[in-house]
């Protein structure tokens, strides 16, 4: 076996380094995969979204409420125009995301003690800036209420920590869970970067092992490996393994290192992840093929299968939230399992304990592959598909 297994190694290896299409597929194509998604999500958080400001009242204090507002990262007066109909223009034609107007009055009756309103209208087309922009909005104009509020606490005599208190009586303490860092880059990119790793490993995977039962030479290829099945199946794809588990840790590298995403745990502990994640979906490769009549079927099942986990994964919804049918189907998918791991102990930190279940689940699919074994060593001595 063991120099069976070698020959097939060593033979596979001279095709893969000669063939630059194979190359490029294994090792090219991935990092340029990578590559434009982080250059699709470099901003990361959005931010200074463009905001019109109509300022009736023209006075010191409503020209520091915009100074304040402005100091956001998220509004940015582009505009300032003299009157709303040419606010409803600009905001139908896309131009500005919001409209600021600061009626007149505000400073007199700031210091009559009288309350005033400041409206922000926001078109609703476009959900993220809009949201956004109403965040920044009303936090800034709340601060700013409460600021006057303690002044005037201030000067009847009350002393500071008191009068924060009584402006205040409950503090509010707000963690954001499925996307604690507010950027994009970091949320998106960490989904992303694994999805791809693992359509490309099962889609190669599955042309490597079917085309020698495609085209009818599977015969030479088992007496290269001694007649040992086994031998044959892993000396061809352990060069591959290799090359993705190289891509594995440079997107690792990438992500946490280059991009900057916070990591909770050491590097290794993903890098060791994600060749487990290889490896699971290398065996769901040459599970689609056992289970096919020819490669054709193999490649069709495999890409549809790995198109559609990222659905199931419910990474940008949360998992409890879907039915209870759906929930039982997203656990088919090894990328679930590890997607879950992978989040919940690199980004968030989440102790071992807590998803080592997600780990042990990524095992059940050599189960799987066993159960097909059979099949595969049936097609290899046959010399190929029927």
């Amino acid at each position: 076996m063991k120099n069976g297994f070698w020959k097939v190694f060593f033979y596979e290896f001279k095709i893969l380094v000669g063939s630059p299409k194979k190359l490029f597929l294994c090792l090219g194509l991935p990092l340029i995969l990578f590559f434009f998604f982080g250059l699709l999500f470099k901003v990361g958080t959005p931010n200074s979204f463009k905001v019109a400001v109509i300022d009736y009242d023209k006075s010191s204090t409503s020209r520091k409420i915009i100074r304040l507002l402005e100091s956001t990262p998220e509004i940015s007066f582009s505009v300032a125009l003299n009157n709303e109909d040419e606010a409803k223009k600009l905001l139908k034609r896309g131009d500005i995301y919001a409209v600021v107007v600061l009626p007149q009055g505000i400073q007199k009756n700031v210091l009559d003690g009288q309350q005033s309103e400041i409206i922000c209208y926001t078109n609703g087309q476009f959900l993220l800036p809009a949201g956004n922009i109403q965040k920044a909005f009303s936090t800034t104009i709340a601060m700013i209420s409460a600021g006057i509020d303690i002044e005037k606490r201030k000067k009847k005599g009350q002393e500071g920590y008191w009068a924060h208190a009584d402006v205040q009586p409950i503090k509010l303490d707000v963690h954001n869970m499925y996307n604690p860092y507010s950027n994009y880059g970091y949320y998106l990119i960490t989904p992303f970067l694994p999805f791809m790793l693992e359509m490309l490993v099962v889609i190669l995977s599955i042309y490597i092992i079917g085309t020698p039962l495609k085209y009818g030479f599977a015969d030479s290829w088992l007496r290269m490996s001694g007649g040992n099945s086994w031998a044959a199946l892993w000396g061809k794809l352990l060069p591959y393994t290799i090359v993705f588990c190289f891509v594995g840790w440079f997107m690792n590298f990438y992500l946490f290192r280059i991009i900057g995403t916070p990591l909770q745990v050491p590097l290794w502990n993903v890098v060791l992840l994600t060749f487990v994640l290889i490896l699971t979906h290398q065996l769901v490769a040459v599970f689609f093929v056992n289970i096919t009549k020819d490669l054709r079927s193999a490649l069709t099942f495999g890409g549809g299968f790995c198109a559609i986990c990222f659905s199931f994964g419910a990474y940008t919804f949360p998992i409890e939230g879907l039915p209870k049918f759906i929930q039982d189907v997203s656990n088919i998918f090894p990328y679930t399992h590890f997607i879950k791991y992978f989040v919940n102990r690199a980004i968030k930190g989440i102790p071992m304990n807590y998803t080592l279940h997600n780990l042990i689940a990524l095992g059940a699919y050599f189960v799987l592959f066993l159960c097909s074994y059979p099949l595969f060593v049936k097609k290899l001595k046959r010399g190929g598909y029927e």
